[in-house]
């Protein structure tokens, strides 16, 4: 219509890759963080007794949930709850980063998962959603990049994934020469440790 001003949502970033951000904010609780991404996975109605095992399991409180999604409202989302479902959903739209690495690696985009992936999902969360989405990521991309043969392409995956040896392995035994150096190392390293034990 002629005058209508249409007003367009705009997309909050939430960055969970090797750090946490929503949008502008940099300096968001690793529970409220774990909430967020989980309704925006779940991208619909998530039932709060979910929600509490996802996030507490067996140390949720009555009040856990709300208070997650009163921090994550001070922070401009929109999550409504419907009470007739009993369950929260995210309202505003987002777009998560492990979400997208998750979608590309399913097309094989490659480009896109190195531009997005700069670490562990969530890394200082120790609830049961988040550490199972960082072992569902991390065996994600190891099974994408070992069936990979490209050298180039796995030494700048191995360079935002220093942490894994069956990477270095894989180039190892692809010919890469500074992989089989660091695979030695690791070996060796491995060696001390397990003496000590």
């Amino acid at each position: 219509m002629i005058g209508e001003v249409v007003k367009l949502s705009a997309v909050t970033e939430i960055i969970a890759l090797g750090t946490a951000r929503i949008g502008e904010h940099t300096r968001v609780q690793a529970r409220t963080m774990e909430l967020v991404t989980l309704l925006a996975e779940r991208a619909g109605p998530v039932p709060r007794t979910l929600l509490e095992d996802a996030l507490f399991e067996q140390t949720a409180c009555a009040s856990g949930v709300s208070t997650l999604v009163y921090r994550a409202r001070k922070l401009g989302l929109q999550i409504d709850f419907l009470e007739n479902l009993e369950a929260y959903t995210l309202s505003t739209p987002v777009k998560c980063d492990h979400l997208e690495v998750l979608a590309a690696l399913e097309t094989h985009d490659w480009e896109a998962v190195l531009r997005l992936y700069h670490g562990p999902f969530l890394v200082k969360s120790r609830g049961p959603y988040a550490q199972t989405m960082r072992s569902y990521l991390s065996d994600r991309l190891m099974e994408s990049a070992l069936q990979e043969r490209d050298l180039a392409l796995l030494s700048r995956l191995a360079r935002v994934m220093p942490e894994s040896a069956a990477l270095w392995e894989h180039l190892a035994d692809l010919g890469h020469a500074a992989a089989r150096v660091m695979c030695g190392a690791m070996r060796k390293g491995l060696r001390v440790y397990e003496r000590r034990l």
